[in-house]
């Protein structure tokens, strides 16, 4: 067997392992963010669905952002929302699809949250 007839095979091979870990990354996050709880810190956060793609700080509160990803797990249904999880005082109080807003408070400070998705 020659190099030329085993690198297209190769190449097959790769293509479908890479289309399979692509289609699970994906998946994944609908999964894990369902393993969220009330009090979890900023740490257990992390370590549970991974670093955020941006945040948000006002007063003691913060909230992490995971932009464009997949709402459920349906091979189906691709549809994708970005995800909020809200902090106060580095522990979870909500999460799920939406965006943040800011209602802010006398003495220029401010309450975050999670305005959901409705889809």
């Amino acid at each position: 067997m020659s190099c030329a007839e085993t690198k297209p095979h190769k190449f097959i091979k790769l293509f479908i392992f890479s289309i399979f870990v692509f289609l699970g990354g994906c998946s994944v996050f609908g999964q894990r963010i369902s393993r969220l709880q009330e009090g979890m810190t900023k740490a257990e956060v992390i370590d549970t669905i991974g670093q955020p793609d941006g945040f948000q700080r006002k007063g003691e509160y913060t909230s992490f952002k995971y932009t464009h990803r997949f709402i459920n797990n349906d091979p189906s249904n691709r549809d994708r929302a970005d995800y909020v999880v809200i902090l106060k005082n580095d522990k979870v109080i909500e999460w799920g699809a939406g965006e943040v807003r800011v209602k802010e408070e006398v003495n220029n400070t401010g309450v975050l949250f999670l305005v959901p998705l409705r889809y």
